[in-house]
């Protein structure tokens, strides 16, 4: 892509499975938020991992990865005021235009940034995400990969709400793969178990979700035949 992304190199195949060899156990923000459910076929799949000779460590093992743990806890205070900010001009023009068209859940977002936020403010974040993606790469020396939770429990009933987003801010914030296989449940749902990989390697994390897929996803495979 443009500067300063550079383009993943792809090929004309999908990619075929690879079992990570050390996965790096992920919590995040969104555990204080998941579900009863999703917490134990999270630890369920950790413990199929574990079947499947994958070596796993979490923060209780790790310092590296308990310092991750941390920092991805600042996320839920820093990241929306940056998304907000940068959609501030748009919702602006919105507003101004069509101001019934805009919800009122994002006419207070926008209220809120612009009396809270500032371009100081907003380059401080940068400056904060920068150096949470350089502590994140460094746990590549020590993983394949990362392995977490998609959701924090069940789709919500509903289109009033979506769901919490905590568990989808790390990979974004990150600026790294992610993908998600429907191998888990929560109260008859289906709950994705997600794999989060590092910058540019693409094709390694598919390599691993593939993997993933055919070891958790058997059962939602059938139900879809």
């Amino acid at each position: 892509g443009p500067p300063p992304h550079r383009c993943s190199p792809g090929r004309s195949r999908p990619p075929a499975p690879r079992a990570p060899l050390r996965l790096a156990v992920l919590q995040s923000a969104g555990w204080a938020k998941a579900s009863d459910g999703a917490r134990a076929a999270f630890e369920a799949a950790c413990g199929q991992l574990s079947s499947a000779g994958v070596a796993r460590t979490g923060r209780e093992a790790d310092p590296a990865i308990e310092a991750m743990e941390q920092s991805l806890g600042d996320m839920e205070a820093r990241v929306p005021f940056a998304l907000d900010w940068e959609m501030r001009w748009p919702l602006g023009g919105y507003r101004r235009l069509n101001p019934g068209k805009v919800s009122q859940t994002m006419l207070d977002r926008l209220a809120a940034n612009e009396a809270g936020m500032d371009l100081d403010g907003y380059n401080d974040i940068l400056a904060w995400r920068l150096g949470l993606r350089a502590q994140y790469a460094r746990l590549a020396e020590r993983s394949d990969g990362c392995v977490m939770l998609a959701a924090t429990g069940q789709a919500p009933e509903g289109l009033d709400w979506t769901g919490d987003p905590n568990m989808n801010i790390p990979g974004s914030t990150l600026g790294v793969p992610a993908c998600a296989i429907p191998g888990l449940s929560d109260r008859g749902l289906p709950l994705g178990l997600q794999f989060m990989g590092f910058a540019h390697q693409d094709r390694a994390l598919m390599e691993m979700a593939e993997w993933g897929w055919r070891l958790f996803g058997a059962p939602f495979r059938e139900a879809a035949l």
